[in-house]
């Protein structure tokens, strides 16, 4: 049962208070607590808030006081209040050994005391807009309120993904990850709508074998590139070598964009494929047999395409 992923007085708080998991919660928690990156999409009143913020009140229990901003939650203001009384107020009022952890919330409206508190002693929650985490992320205060960061909660995302708010939002948090106030993460266009991951790149890149080559997913969190012609798709790939593209493939290795040095691009790329045999249709938008990067090893097929491998 996800509920007993929890602490006892939590899982003793939720069964009192709530009874059992909504199916929203229970597939999202085993997602949450293996440190995975979780998008929760289920109807209004099925518990998504409740499910991230439970699992950070647990996290900020355990964190010690001065620590920084331990949880980030981003969204419209006009969830704000709602949100902050139902989902957080509450649970912390009522369960046990959660009177310490503490929870601010910062709007226009915020007075000059109380912001001049949250840099003196951050929250371990802080609640904001897309608009006041650009704010906040550019003060110079932003080392010591966000240095001990490790959730990001993004909420009600559906409503600013396709306006000036999301595109706010998505700048604030590429700057906060390229500063190292927030971990690597990227906006995915996935096949529920938009997803906010907050994937270990730096450590994933930095684990690369001696060679430098690192063949990823082209929509891994992990990559930390994507512009006009890499594209995060499922079926796509992208070659690493020292952290750089080099080789680019889409719809499961038939299509390559060789951008880097193809003497070592493509026998690297080769060797860590680990798909079905390659069918080869193009190289650098070209037909792949009539390119003079064709690899070696392919045998020519009807319409120009090369297939890995005798025939």
């Amino acid at each position: 049962m996800a509920l007993n992923l929890f602490d006892p007085p939590i899982r003793d708080w939720f069964t009192r208070t709530l009874g059992q998991p909504t199916p929203a919660q229970s597939l999202g928690w085993p997602a949450i607590a293996a440190g995975k990156h979780a998008l929760i999409l289920a109807p209004t009143g099925s518990g998504k808030t409740l499910a991230a913020f439970l699992w950070a009140i647990q996290s900020a229990m355990q964190t010690p006081e001065h620590g920084g901003v331990h949880v980030l939650y981003v969204s419209p203001l006009k969830a704000l209040n709602n949100d902050v009384e139902r989902n957080l107020r509450a649970p912390l009022d009522s369960i046990a050994g959660a009177s310490h952890v503490r929870v601010a919330v910062r709007t226009g409206d915020t007075p000059q005391p109380q912001r001049r508190e949250m840099v003196r002693r951050p929250p371990h929650i802080l609640i904001t807009t897309p608009e006041l985490l650009f704010i906040l992320l550019t003060s110079p205060e932003r080392e010591s309120i966000f240095s001990g960061l490790k959730f990001a909660i993004i909420d009600e995302i559906h409503s600013v993904a396709g306006n000036k708010r999301g595109a706010h939002l998505s700048l604030s948090l590429e700057r906060g990850e390229w500063r190292g106030h927030l971990r690597r993460g990227h906006f995915l266009d996935s096949l529920a709508g938009m997803q906010f991951a907050l994937p270990e790149a730096v450590e994933r890149l930095r684990a690369a074998p001696e060679s430098g080559f690192v063949l990823l997913s082209a929509c891994d969190p992990a990559s930390p590139y994507c512009d006009d012609r890499i594209r995060r798709r499922p079926a796509n790939q992208v070659l690493f070598q020292d952290g750089v593209p080099v080789l680019y493939t889409e719809n499961h290795g038939s299509r390559w964009w060789i951008l880097g040095e193809p003497e070592t691009a493509i026998p690297a790329f080769l060797e860590r494929w680990t798909g079905d045999p390659l069918t080869l249709e193009e190289i650098n938008g070209y037909p792949a047999a009539e390119s003079p990067l064709a690899p070696r090893g392919f045998t020519r097929l009807a319409g120009g395409a090369l297939r890995q491998g005798p025939t």
